[in-house]
């Protein structure tokens, strides 16, 4: 089409067709500033998210030794050790998750009380250690099938007993009953559980710290900076 035709079509004169000309370049003109807006947008998003990555990174690539983490968690386990009672050493050990290991609080809040009546991996340990001793000095037939059947009995048992003193005998009667022990087995229980039972509830509160700082690390609940404080 050319020029007459198009002023034709369109009844535009020549100062018309300037106007036209005009509005084109100034939309062209818009269209590129937006353009370059838009970029620059995208530009800062990105260096953005770059250093957020950067310093997020670089908070999980803290890492404690094994006597830095033991500085942080011992005040814990000596004073469950001390007073025999996990009650004692609640507040203290909350507070020491939070403020020392750096797990968020609200993590800390729901996973410390629940951890501590479901997590006891020493005290199911120390049972079935305990268990197969006494079949031994006992003289009772064994199989490794009833090995495994006392495995997850103990593990049971302990998942379901509160971790109050005295009431892990429960699960010491109710493994002795299912596998035929004599009743007086229940009395060298009783001992075991005694000696064994203090040293176990902290054991258990010390693993419990450390896989609360695990998960939380895994799930991003976990503040590197605040565990070389």
């Amino acid at each position: 089409m050319n020029t007459d035709s198009f002023r034709q079509t369109y009844a535009l004169d020549g100062a018309g067709i300037d106007q036209l000309s005009e509005e084109i370049d100034s939309r062209l003109e818009t269209i590129r500033i937006e353009r370059e807006n838009r970029l620059r947008i995208r530009l800062s998003m990105e260096e953005a998210l770059l250093r957020m990555r950067d310093h997020f990174g670089e908070e999980k690539q803290v890492t404690l030794t094994i006597a830095e983490r033991w500085a942080n968690v011992r005040p814990v386990f000596l004073k469950t050790l001390r007073k025999g009672s996990l009650d004692a050493s609640f507040a203290l050990s909350e507070k020491v998750c939070v403020q020392k290991l750096g797990i968020e609080k609200h993590f800390v809040t729901v996973g410390l009380p629940h951890g501590l009546v479901l997590f006891m991996p020493i005290s199911a340990l120390g049972t079935l250690v305990f268990t197969m001793y006494t079949a031994s000095v006992y003289h009772l037939e064994v199989s490794p099938a009833w090995y495994l059947m006392v495995l997850v009995l103990a593990t049971l048992l302990f998942v379901a007993t509160p971790p109050v003193p005295g009431a892990n005998l429960l699960a010491y009667a109710a493994l002795f009953v299912q596998f035929g022990f004599p009743s007086i087995a229940l009395i060298d229980a009783m001992i075991f559980d005694i000696i064994f039972g203090i040293f176990a509830a902290a054991a258990n509160q010390l693993l419990l710290e450390m896989d609360l700082t695990l998960q939380a690390s895994r799930i991003g609940l976990l503040d590197g900076r605040m565990q070389k404080k």
